[in-house]
């Protein structure tokens, strides 16, 4: 299996539904599809699950903003049951997250599910 990571950066904003459809159309200027998007329509399905401990503590660092913090997640795309699903680590130090991906096949999933 092999692992991919790389930092980035993200801000996140609060905007109305009034201000959405314009927004929207003025980053398509500067956006482009992937080609997963563009071959089935402009999108696509993503199922995630997250793990965490019995004390939920990923999800109370998340909710009280600490600042440096990480998740595991499973992520598979259901329009595409032959895509291996990816094993993340999501990792938070203030601004800067990375994120580490592993592809896992789908034999795998189901025996570690079946135990």
């Amino acid at each position: 299996m092999q692992s991919t990571s790389f930092p980035r950066k993200e801000h996140k904003y609060y905007i109305s539904r009034l201000v959405h459809p314009h927004l929207n159309a003025d980053v398509a200027m500067f956006m482009h599809l992937d080609d997963e998007s563009r071959s089935r329509g402009g999108f696509y399905q993503v199922a995630t699950v997250y793990f965490d401990d019995p004390n939920l503590e990923s999800y109370a660092d998340k909710i009280s903003g600490l600042a440096k913090r990480s998740k595991f997640r499973l992520r598979s795309y259901p329009s595409d049951p032959e895509t291996p699903f990816q094993l993340e680590l999501k990792c938070k130090d203030g601004e800067i997250g990375t994120k580490t991906k592993t592809r896992i096949d789908h034999g795998l999933i189901k025996k570690f599910l079946s135990n």
